[in-house]
């Protein structure tokens, strides 16, 4: 699947997770602006008597509780809409569409260095592939790996990873940042 699809296929399932995630914010924010009103009400009744700076410096203060509040609420609702999305995409590896598995571990297989790798560690699929290119190194398989491989060394000094897994780990806060840009302007636009 190439990037755009990636992108537009995670835009797509991830919007309306967004609208919820942001209805539910402002909705929150609502509640707590409130619950400010409310207790700015309760604190001007308690202070009739203090001068109008007392009242502005309350004012201030649970505006900027408020604010606080309110941008904790859209952080969290920004991490646990990015947790959701890497969680769709880590699952769309499984069926990335246009390339052959052989093909696709024959290529992240032939960018790792030439080495004395003793373990081989890759999906259950894989494993015919991984024997011929790796024919004196043991063939570990796990079906966490949707595609590539963990290539280690005897004394396990040098491993490396060339799974599709890390790649989308290290690809992931770029992606998830223009994602929910793209969700944000489409939903603005709106």
């Amino acid at each position: 699947m190439s990037h755009s699809a990636l992108i537009d296929d995670l835009r797509a399932r991830g919007e309306q997770q967004i609208v919820a995630m942001r209805r539910q914010a402002r909705e929150e924010i609502d509640g707590l602006r409130s619950e400010a009103d409310h207790r700015l009400t309760e604190a001007e009744t308690c202070c009739r008597l203090t001068t109008d700076q007392s009242r502005e410096t309350v004012r201030r203060k649970m505006a900027v509780t408020a604010q606080r509040q309110a941008s904790a609420i859209a952080t969290r609702a920004e991490q646990e809409l990015s947790n959701r999305l890497y969680g769709l995409a880590k699952a769309l590896l499984n069926g990335l569409p246009g390339t052959k598995r052989s093909e696709l571990f024959t290529r992240l297989a032939g960018e790792i260095t030439a080495g004395d790798w003793q373990t081989i560690t890759v999906h259950p699929e894989d494993t015919p592939v991984a024997r011929k290119l790796f024919p004196q190194a043991e063939i570990v398989t796990d079906g966490e790996i949707t595609g590539g491989l963990v290539a280690s060394t005897a004394d396990g000094g040098i491993t490396i990873i060339n799974t599709l897994e890390k790649r989308l780990e290290r690809l992931w806060p770029g992606l998830v940042s223009e994602i929910i840009r793209e969700v944000v302007d489409n939903e603005q636009a709106a």
